[in-house]
């Protein structure tokens, strides 16, 4: 009695080691890839800012702690008696200057 269940221990044993082994080894067992597919994402350029003044001269006076970018091709720019003067090249009749202390701008001179 005791030599039969301990074949058919060793019989269940042995067919459960070739099932496993066929269910491993010959018979693969299927991927299943349920994940989420996830739309690609494309980074948008990042827009340049273009500065308008970059070929433009600058203007320092430092007696009138002073400043300011020009259009160099646009402007003469001349300096007498602590009076600046800016004329426009091709309109030599249209003016600015700057004295120091002047707090004062009239719009209706520049037309």
């Amino acid at each position: 009695m005791k030599i039969k269940l301990l074949i058919s221990l060793v019989a269940v044993l042995f067919v459960t080691v070739l099932y496993l082994l066929y269910l491993n080894i010959i018979k693969k067992p299927e991927i299943i890839n349920d994940w989420p597919i996830l739309p690609t994402f494309t980074p948008s350029p990042i827009p340049t800012i273009s500065d308008s003044t970059a070929g433009w001269k600058t203007y320092t006076n430092t007696n009138y702690s002073l400043s300011f970018k020009y259009p160099f091709s646009s402007w003469n720019i001349s300096e007498n008696n602590g009076v600046i003067s800016l004329v426009l090249k091709n309109d030599p009749g249209f003016d600015i200057e700057i004295t120091k202390g002047n707090t004062e701008f009239d719009i209706s001179k520049l037309s």
